[in-house]
């Protein structure tokens, strides 16, 4: 078990959003949870996560939308993103990673304790 900071989780799948909670708690991260980008910004502007696993294509505020305001600000430009995404159209250069879904486990945990 991995005692590490807090990840932010963005996704608008319910199922899913609490599995990738579950997981990364069960190894030892304190988790926070939003279902969409819009609330994902509210969470930001009161604590800044060691990461943020954000999924693309969601209502409100889509993950494209997300990452361009936490570029605007100089306090949320250096939060790493893993993308985590059934689309296939990804820049990379915007995130520290790039996952389909279905998630590999194994990749996620990796990348999340590179980063926190």
């Amino acid at each position: 078990m991995h005692v590490g900071g807090l990840i932010l989780v963005v996704e608008d799948d319910e199922s899913i959003r609490d599995s990738l909670a579950d997981l990364l708690r069960d190894e030892g991260y304190t988790v926070a949870t939003a279902e969409n980008g819009k609330v994902a910004l509210q969470l930001l502007a009161k604590q800044k996560p060691c990461m943020v696993v954000l999924d693309l294509m969601m209502p409100v505020l889509d993950g494209w939308q997300v990452m361009d305001e936490m570029q605007k600000h100089a306090d949320l430009q250096d939060i790493p993103v893993c993308v985590v995404s059934a689309s296939t159209i990804v820049s990379p250069l915007r995130a520290v990673c790039v996952m389909p879904k279905p998630v590999n486990v194994a990749r996620l945990l990796d990348t999340v304790e590179a980063h926190c």
